[in-house]
């Protein structure tokens, strides 16, 4: 981009030069720089609004799975990346898009304007007063060479007339009048060098002024660079702003665009049904409770797919899930991408679609960390020269498949590695990425300043569970990968050179405060109406009485921010501004009063472990999962349709 916008600033700046060479006033130099500007912001745009599609297309099928999973678009990918294109040309050429970026640019154009047409008409002045000053001092150099001519010939006539009366004269005499006629000579001589030298000053001074007008232009073509640069830049940026979808926190400026409803047929094209035990959950093994609709009636298991299938869904979420419990007939339907199993324990059953989703990339299949695939994960077809479809095919038999690659001469391999980001562009390699692997619900980073570290500000222990990523990334794309990896509790980022690591240990507490630095610990918070409750049976530990108090009023969200910012935090209190931070054992709030919100900091799920549900039993020691915000014995309303993130 930045080449291109040298060329597109170099046209722009000679066209409007050959104006000012030409214009007599002000008025025409400002409709050239104009029409320059409007030029310029056209192929501005027009860059950017061709790099974000491209790059949207190209990141999409990469981190479909994270960086869209929680706007409206987050299923397109099992619809091909030409979907996804298509749906990024609508977003970049929406009225909204467009005005957003016609902002930017003019903001910074009228400035650039301004500068510019200052600076030259500083040049001009400067141009005029040059050209006033060499007249002038051509005039007087006119002047003082023609006098000096005159008395030159003065003298020369003066000495003639002198040697012609010298004769019959008295030596001295004679001798006096040729001086006389010398010393006129010479006077002229003077006359004309001082003639010279005065001409050879006003050359001098007017090559100074044409040397300032030089800077100023010069000076005029930086600034204006500079300015028209930040333009084109705040024009890239377009790229983030259209896919600044943050899964964090759901933000989107621009309206999705609505989904198609259809049912959800389970004997759909594109649809592998996979039955588990138990309820729903996510790869990470908390229970899905978002992006649900509920059924109304209590109903039996073979009715309860029946149902499943018969809801309107929308074709970009998909159809994900079908979740029935034995105990009280719940029948819900998941519409989510975060339903990938069941969470194994008898009384209920989860049908979820493990459908592989094969989206294209150019090259051998790397990850985010290593770079390479270790072979251990990889599972090589006997037979070579198998074609593309025969090749995904076959990984498509097989479990747990995240990517399929073949190579020049057919060879096919399927793999397991959870982080596979692409290929890396070798030539006759084609790489595969499963767009239909099931994304981890949402996480809630809570960024603390600095490295991530224990609650005794120790990193020793987090050695063990942390990876690094290779190659550079944003804050946003660093927060998306530690979201892919299992098990993730804290993420940091180094905005200096894009350094970015993700942390599975479970004592991350909060950063050590260095600068340039960010460590984003994941949110464990479960809400709870009323005041916190501590655990009887740990009320003879001192441990389970402290508590300490906000110094200011805080409303929720800025309150549990606070508290997981606090030194070993275990639950959180909210009651009319007033925060409070509890360490020790802590439970659920006690319902009372209704005002008062008790957030505790619940474990992670282990895997094998089942995730608490409402009618469900929980295993001994078993904690309720991260994301399940429900509180215990509550369900959605009939027919309600939760929101995510409810």
């Amino acid at each position: 981009m930045s080449k291109r916008m040298d060329e597109y600033v170099k046209m722009a700046t000679d066209d409007v030069e050959q104006v000012v060479k030409n214009a007599d006033n002000p008025e025409d130099i400002s409709k050239a720089i104009d029409k320059a500007i409007n030029d310029l912001k056209e192929k501005i745009y027009g860059e950017a609004t061709q790099k974000a599609i491209d790059d949207f297309a190209d990141k999409a099928v990469q981190d479909a799975t994270s960086s869209i999973q929680d706007a409206n678009i987050k299923q397109a990918i099992e619809q091909g990346a030409a979907v996804l294109v298509s749906q990024a040309k609508e977003l970049l050429n929406s009225p909204e898009v467009r005005k957003f970026v016609n902002e930017l640019i003019n903001k910074a154009m009228e400035q650039a304007k301004d500068s510019i047409i200052k600076s030259i008409l500083d040049g001009k002045g400067l141009l005029g007063k040059a050209k006033e000053m060499e007249e002038g001092a051509k005039a007087k150099y006119e002047e003082m060479k023609n006098q000096a001519d005159d008395m030159m010939e003065q003298g020369k006539k003066a000495l003639e007339q002198a040697k012609q009366q010298a004769q019959g004269l008295p030596a001295a005499e004679a001798e006096d009048l040729m001086e006389k006629g010398n010393s006129m000579i010479e006077k002229a001589k003077a006359a004309q060098d001082k003639a010279g030298l005065m001409g050879a000053s006003s050359d001098m001074q007017i090559q100074m002024l044409k040397n300032q007008v030089e800077e100023k232009f010069a000076a005029m073509t930086a600034e204006g660079q500079q300015v028209m640069d930040s333009a084109a830049q705040a024009a890239e940026d377009v790229t983030g702003k259209i896919n600044f979808l943050d899964p964090i926190s759901g933000a989107n400026p621009l309206d999705p665009p609505k989904p198609t409803l259809a049912p959800m047929a389970f004997d759909a094209p594109g649809v592998k049904w996979a039955e588990f035990k138990g309820v729903c959950v996510d790869r990470d093994k908390a229970h899905v409770q978002m992006d649900m609709v509920v059924n109304p009636a209590k109903v039996a298991e073979a009715d309860c797919k029946a149902w499943c299938a018969g809801q309107q869904v929308s074709l970009v979420n998909g159809m994900r899930g079908c979740e029935h419990r034995a105990a009280d007939g719940t029948c819900v339907a998941h519409v989510s991408r975060y339903v990938a199993e069941g969470s194994g324990e008898d009384g209920g059953k989860c049908w979820a679609n493990v459908a592989p989703v094969w989206v294209p990339h150019g090259g051998v299949c790397v990850d985010g960390s290593s770079g390479n695939l270790s072979a251990a994960d990889q599972l090589v077809h006997d037979s070579k020269s198998l074609d593309d479809d025969t090749c995904k095919t076959w990984c498509s038999g097989q479990a747990n498949v995240t990517a399929c690659q073949k190579a020049p001469d057919g060879t096919c391999i399927a793999t397991t590695v959870p982080a596979v980001l692409g290929g890396n562009g070798t030539e006759g390699y084609t790489c595969w990425t499963n767009g239909g692997i099931p994304a981890a619900m949402p996480v809630n980073w809570i960024p603390t300043p600095g490295w991530c570290t224990d609650a005794n500000g120790s990193t020793a222990d987090l050695a063990s569970g942390a990876k690094d990523h290779v190659g550079t990334l944003n804050e946003f794309q660093c927060k998306n990968w530690c979201a892919r990896t299992v098990g993730n509790t804290g993420c940091e980022f180094r905005a200096s050179d894009g350094f970015c690591k993700v942390h599975t240990a479970d004592s991350v507490s909060a950063g050590n405060g260095a600068e340039d630095s960010t460590c984003f610990v994941r949110a464990h918070w479960q809400a709870s109406k009323g005041s916190c409750q501590f655990d009887e049976a740990a009320a003879g530990d001192t441990d389970a009485l402290q508590t300490a108090t906000a110094a200011k009023v805080l409303g929720p969200r800025e309150c549990k921010m606070w508290c997981a910012k606090q030194k070993a935090p275990t639950g959180c209190e909210h009651d009319n501004g007033k925060c409070t931070v509890h360490s020790g054992a802590v439970r659920a709030g006690s319902g009372q009063p209704a005002t008062t919100t008790c957030w505790t900091r619940a474990a992670s799920v282990a895997p094998g472990a089942v995730a608490a549900v409402p009618g469900a039993t929980t295993n001994a020691g078993a904690t309720p999962a991260d994301g399940a915000t429900t509180a215990a014995g509550a369900t959605p309303a009939d027919g309600a349709t939760t929101a995510a993130g409810a």
